[in-house]
């Protein structure tokens, strides 16, 4: 049988997709267009198979269920095994199924092998202004992708998922594909972590310090899949620890235009 192969850079991370159909692969290739790699090697491989049940039930969250060294995943018309230790994951997939869902699963795959090579996905937007990046965080509706559109002089990275990791440089935010047609279009890159803001609406701009054991907690809430299981609690914690003591973090009450960035410290 012949596999039809792509290479997707997610952040640092590159992962090999491969599909026996051909119709299938082209839409692979447009959706990830703007983050197709040429490296010629991966770190990750997701095989995708397409089924010949045409499975039209509404989307729900997918499920996951815990292996010995794998974990399952259950979904609309989707089926698949994630082998985080090994970096190996294949998903049987009905044809129906849109693209946005194909890249919902293989956004669960990077979260658990990016953590497994020192990274971490978060739930945020990212930034670059002046060469510096920076993460905005807050639940749904708080104001992510309003940042990124009133911001005139910055390059989005996502406003959506992100990729923390760091280097001998300190902590840097890496840009992912993962996207859908309500968010900015994400662009490739990265930049040095210069602070983590969360956000909320208001009548004025301020921005204040925040504290240490709420920007912990904050973080830690938009840390997606990986954070439900319990056996990576410690190390999260850990990770999150490291990245507030080297990073400041702030909470930002704001207005939707870009008159707070004087209020963001140097």
């Amino acid at each position: 049988m012949i596999f039809y192969n792509i290479k997707i850079q997610i952040g640092y991370f590159v992962i090999a997709i491969e599909t026996e159909n051909i119709h299938f692969f082209q839409r692979l290739e447009d959706r990830f267009s703007r983050f197709l790699s040429c490296d010629s090697n991966s770190n990750g491989t997701i095989r995708l198979v397409l089924t010949k049940d045409w499975n039209k039930d509404p989307w729900v969250e997918p499920t996951l269920t815990k292996g010995f060294d794998y974990w399952e995943l259950k979904a609309s018309g989707i089926i698949g095994k994630i082998r985080y230790k090994e970096f190996i994951a294949e998903y049987q997939i009905s044809p129906a199924r849109s693209m946005q869902e194909v890249d919902h699963i293989i956004r669960i795959a990077s979260a658990f092998w990016v953590f497994e090579s020192g990274g971490i996905l978060v739930h945020g937007a990212a930034l670059v202004r002046n060469g510096n990046g920076y993460l905005f965080t807050g639940h749904s509706g708080a104001g992510k992708s309003t940042v990124c559109k009133v911001t005139k002089d910055g390059l989005v990275l996502n406003d959506d998922l992100v990729i923390l990791k760091e280097s001998e440089f300190g902590w840097e935010v890496w840009a992912t594909p993962f996207t859908n047609p309500k968010q900015n279009i994400p662009n490739p890159g990265k930049a040095k972590l210069k602070a983590i803001i969360n956000l909320e609406q208001a009548k004025r701009h301020r921005v204040i310090l925040e504290n240490e054991a709420i920007s912990l907690a904050d973080l830690i809430t938009h840390i997606p899949v990986v954070s439900s299981c319990p056996e990576n609690t410690q190390n999260l914690m850990d990770q999150c620890h490291n990245i507030l003591n080297k990073v400041k973090a702030y909470r930002l009450y704001f207005l939707p235009d870009d008159q707070f960035w004087p209020l963001i410290p140097d």
